[in-house]
């Protein structure tokens, strides 16, 4: 084995020898070979050296570089004597080497055997099982042999087993069925491992010189097998969850391992299969409710997608954009960059995005391994943990692994898929290592699907591989929809009240929404426990992506008994609002079931009919839902309702043109431009009493008065209140911003009247805010879990840092202005630095390097080659930092800051973590690394 020629040669060292081996190690020996990291050979011992070796290496590469270095050392001694070994390795090689061609898809073979090429076994009457002695963990993967037509069984006999014995029990049964079959080609060999086949095979053709390989599989453990069968027909029985496996095999799902992965929504190949006969009532039943609730508003359910495949059936509608997130994720299939990537699906509510995902997935579920994450709340390593043990569930140390697929639901941005890609590929690296296995051999792709109002500035931003879907038809898709109109027409009733279905149709025609709501609407009586209960739930999807109510609460809210429970019940008590509704089931602590509005456009198109027609604003029902105690009180669904409540009044959102939030949440906005300020304090006074143990309600009342109000004094009171609340660097942060914003105000408000007392109050606001931010600055080094408030999980709080030095230059251009330093004198600005410390730690592009040609400039920047100047160099400090993965990374304390390549080909392609060093700077994109060089 060369592990233990490495070994071998390595224990020969001295120390000082195997000091200067691991030297050279970190350096490229060979062209072809990149040099092992520094720090991952530090005080590593010979064993755990030829394990690197070896793993950053091939095994041949890894006996050459030994060889080079053992030339450099000098130890020729060893040199002359690792060739032979060398030599004698390649011939023991070539003498095991087996006379067998090598079979990739066995799983495809082992299908075509048992069915003479067909999809059924039901080419042969029956089979004649012969089986060697099984391990018991085989046993329960033995469940294949209930799917075949057996005749007989031979089952191993541990009695045979003797040393006395000079025949072998096995060889002979089969040389007797091989004489009644006349030939092999009635015979199927199934080994466990290539090792005993090779052994099988030598045997039987030393004696009788048959080449069984055609009729042999060697390439599949017992559980791909078990699963490659079960899934064949004819399917008169169950045949349990089957995987994709290596070879086009499959194997078998457990529900204990399925219960391990509770995370995750795994699609199997063989999904819906064997639950109904097709012929039943029962399907024809099942299969006109799902349609229904479906093209209503309801989620698609992969129940969808297997009716579509059935016979006298239509195809499922697919968006244009399908073939093109299909052909992205194949290829990352085919060139797989990363053990982790990201392909990201913008879309606009409603119109179709997760439909569009789920159906690729349901097309790719015999070659990936796919699953939908449950919960997004759900922590990075659990969900990393459960994707890693699907990737390797079944798979043997020999065979591939099958990638996986993972769909991740609105999603509110790309910053959590990135994070999640970040801790898998640790996850999935760190095991390779341990293993010693090749990290490339692991291929994780998320689907990672963005509800956004602006899918097409997103997709333009978005560096990664990603595609978008609109809220527009082609003129193929509106023929699609008509088509499937008049399909639906021939099977349902009233398909025109599918309202979900006829809005895409429409092509999401604000005029048809809006004749929909206003005929529904219609004599509305605002003083009915039904109206407001339709208001708050219009409000609600309006604001908070699909959100909802459940079932107990809206009983309550409604005063029915109990005996009257039960979801038709409260859609019956609904009308005529129950047209825009729909119940179903939600899985989040524990089941229940749950009321939400069909459709986001119809929701936000009832807001605006009540505010028109019926003079109710959305501040009415905001107050209203405030106020109600029943919507706050302990039942199932609660949790979900109270947390959609508060991310409706705080969450904000962002703009992609400037990469900024809005100063609020878009309810928010949308009160303060329509009814004033008085009402937004109002209802953040109400949510305070509701939200009482949460900072978020009295910060975003705090900044609101200091931003809209210019109430600085009750800013404060609401700030410190936040601060005692939660001490943390966002709600420090925002006092800061309070003293800031005073400071500028009173500026601009006295800028015709310096004096001294004002002087004096600036001074004083300046140095209120700079304590208020470097105390947020070091609260920022050390918080690392999720903020509740801000649903943001392990990031760098920079607002504190742009605000400090934004009123450090606020200060700067009051100071100047002052009479001692004001006016063109150089000798006045430069008295005014010997008042100031620190001077040079930040240097402008332009006073770092100029010349009296514009254009040597700019060649000097674009190229990077400014940084190789001596008097440059002897300006700037470097960074020390990492690149994992092809992310570059600083660290701050016991932070890891993300940091952007200024040129994107300095950072080297590769899995691996390296050490670097590099110059910061700082854009309005965030932070960039100029000048990237590898320590190693």
């Amino acid at each position: 084995m060369p592990f233990t020629v490495l070994l071998k040669y390595l224990n020969e060292l001295t120390e000082e020898n195997f000091k200067m081996f691991k030297i050279y190690l970190n350096e490229p020996v060979l062209d072809e070979c990149r040099p092992i990291p520094k720090y991952q050979l530090e005080k590593q011992e010979r064993p755990e050296i030829a394990l690197l070796m070896i793993h950053y290496h091939r095994e041949e590469d890894a006996l050459k570089i030994t060889k080079s270095i053992l030339k450099k050392i000098p130890r020729n001694d060893l040199v002359e004597r690792l060739m032979e070994d060398v030599d004698e390795l390649r011939i023991t090689a070539t003498d095991i080497k087996r006379p067998v061609k090598r079979e990739m898809n066995q799983g495809e073979k082992l299908k075509n055997l048992l069915t003479c090429g067909g999809s059924t076994l039901g080419y042969y009457s029956y089979f004649v099982i012969i089986m060697n002695e099984s391990k018991p963990d085989q046993l329960e993967q033995l469940q294949f042999l209930s799917k075949l037509n057996l005749f007989c069984v031979f089952d191993f006999d541990p009695n045979s087993v003797s040393k006395e014995s000079e025949k072998d029990p096995i060889f002979d049964t089969f040389m007797t069925f091989h004489r009644q079959c006349r030939g092999e080609e009635n015979i199927i060999h199934i080994c466990e491992n290539e090792d005993s086949f090779e052994k099988w095979h030598t045997l039987i053709q030393k004696k009788y010189e048959f080449d069984i390989t055609k009729q042999s599989i060697y390439k599949l453990d017992f559980s791909q097998i078990n699963g490659t069968v079960m899934k064949l027909g004819p399917h008169t029985q169950p045949c349990g969850m089957l995987l994709p496996s290596a070879g086009s095999s499959s194997v078998t799902l457990r529900q204990k391992d399925t219960d391990i992965m509770d995370a995750l929504d795994i699609l199997c190949e063989n999904e819906c299969e064997n639950a109904y006969d097709v012929n039943s009532s029962a399907f024809q039943d099942l299969k006109l409710k799902v349609e229904e609730e479906f093209y209503r508003g309801g989620k698609v359910k992969w129940w969808n997608f297997y009716f579509s495949e059935k016979e006298k059936s239509k195809p499922f509608i697919k968006r244009d954009k399908y073939e093109a997130v299909r052909l992205i994720v194949t290829s990352q299939i085919k060139d797989p960059k990363s053990t982790c990537v990201i392909v990201n699906l913008f879309h606009h509510p409603g119109c179709g995005g997760t439909t569009l995902a789920m159906h690729v997935m349901w097309d790719l579920r015999n070659q990936l391994r796919c699953a939908i994450l449950k919960d997004s709340s759900i922590s990075e390593e659990t969900v990393s943990s459960q994707v890693k043990y699907l990737l390797k569930y079944g798979k043997t140390d020999e065979s591939p692994q099958v990638p996986v697929l993972l769909l991740i639901d609105d999603s509110k941005d790309t910053e959590a898929a990135e994070k999640l890609r970040n801790c898998i590929r640790r996850t999935l690296d760190e095991d390779c290592a341990f293993k010693n296995e090749k990290s490339t051999n692991s291929l994780v792709i998320l689907l990672n699907c963005v509800r956004t109002h602006f899918p097409v500035d997103q997709f333009k931003c978005c560096e990664t591989e990603r595609q978008y879907i609109t809220n527009e038809l082609t003129k193929k898709e509106k023929d699609d929809f008509e088509e499937k109109l008049q399909e639906l027409k021939e099977n349902h009733k009233r398909p025109e009240n599918f309202y979900s279905f006829m809005i895409m149709k429409s092509n999401f025609s604000k005029k048809y929404v809006r004749n929909v709501v206003c005929n529904t609407l219609k004599d509305l009586n605002r003083d009915t426990k039904e109206a407001q209960l339709f208001s708050v739930m219009a409000l609600l999807n309006s604001y908070v992506a699909e959100s909802d109510i459940s079932q107990s609460i809206c009983e309550d809210f409604l005063g029915m008994k109990q005996f009257h429970w039960g979801e038709e019940y409260v859609l019956e008590r609904m009308k005529p609002y129950s047209n825009l509704l729909i119940g179903f089931k939600v899985d989040h602590c524990g089941e229940y079931s749950a009321i939400r509005i069909l459709h986001h456009d119809i929701a936000c198109a009832c807001l605006d009919e009540l505010d028109l027609t019926y003079n109710i604003k959305r501040s009415d029902i905001t107050m209203d839902l405030l106020h109600c105690n029943l919507f706050f009180k302990t039942a199932l669904g609660k949790d979900a309702l109270t947390l959609s409540i508060q991310r409706m009044l705080i969450e904000r959102q962002r703009n992609v043109e400037n990469d900024r939030g809005t100063q609020f949440s878009p309810l928010i906005e949308k009160i303060h431009t329509d009814e004033g300020r008085q009402k937004v304090q109002e209802i953040f006074t109400k949510a305070l009493r509701r939200y009482e143990t949460s900072a978020s309600i009295p910060q975003a009342l705090a900044r609101y008065l200091y931003l809209y109000s210019r109430d600085f004094s009750q800013a404060l009171e609401w700030a410190e209140i936040a601060r005692q609340i939660t001490e943390n660097c966002f709600t420090v942060d925002t006092i800061g911003q309070i003293h800031k914003n005073h400071l500028k105000y009173e500026i601009q408000r006295d800028k015709e009247q310096e004096t001294p007392e004002n002087l004096d109050r600036y001074i004083e606001l300046a140095k209120k805010a700079i304590n208020a931010f470097q105390k947020a600055q070091k609260l920022a080094k050390t918080e690392y879990n999720l903020y509740e408030d801000y649903n943001l999980t392990q990031t760098y709080n920079q607002y504190a840092d742009m605000g400090l030095i934004e009123v450090v230059l606020t200060v700067l251009d009051i100071i100047s202005s002052l009479p001692l330093f004001n006016g063109t004198d150089t000798m006045a600005r430069r008295y005014m630095q010997s008042f100031l410390k620190g001077l040079k730690r930040l240097v402008p592009k332009a006073k770092l390097y100029y010349t009296d040609e514009p254009k040597e400039s700019n060649r000097a920047w674009q190229s990077g080659k400014i940084f190789s100047q001596k008097d440059i160099q002897d300006c700037l400090l470097r960074v020390h930092g990492t690149v994992e993965q092809g992310e570059v990374y600083t660290e701050y304390g016991k932070l890891k800051v993300p940091v952007h390549p200024a040129f994107l080909d300095s950072v080297r392609s590769g899995f691996s973590t390296e050490k670097v060093s590099f110059y910061l700077g700082f854009a309005m994109t965030g932070l960039l690394a100029y000048d990237i060089r590898y320590e190693s």
